[in-house]
């Protein structure tokens, strides 16, 4: 067999082949953390259990359990304003400007 022709199935082979995912960064459901964290700290699963059965990263469980992240927890840097403040300031960027003095009326 040719190069050629090895490297054209080779490619339709690895292109038909299923790919492996992997769970990086919040693939799973937020209940199903919660639940994996429960059945951890009632020690009727570990922590290893309970990712391969729950499909949470095991790092995830473990920082959930030891008290690292707090339950409820969301991922990301906490924000500086609070939420009514963002959203009256997200309402004043949406708004078109009303009549201002600033503004003549040259009609």
């Amino acid at each position: 067999m040719g190069r050629f022709c090895r490297d054209l199935v080779l490619d339709t082979v690895l292109d038909t082949m299923p790919k492996k995912s992997k769970n990086i960064n919040g693939q799973y459901k937020v209940q199903d953390l919660e639940i994996a964290a429960a059945q951890v700290q009632a020690e009727k699963m570990s922590i290893r259990m309970a990712a391969k059965h729950y499909n949470v990263l095991k790092s995830t469980i473990s920082d959930r359990v030891s008290g690292r992240v707090e339950p409820g927890a969301t991922p990301g840097k906490k924000t500086v304003f609070s939420r009514q403040v963002e959203d009256e300031v997200a309402n004043k960027m949406i708004k078109p400007p009303e009549k201002d003095s600033a503004y003549l009326d040259v009609s």
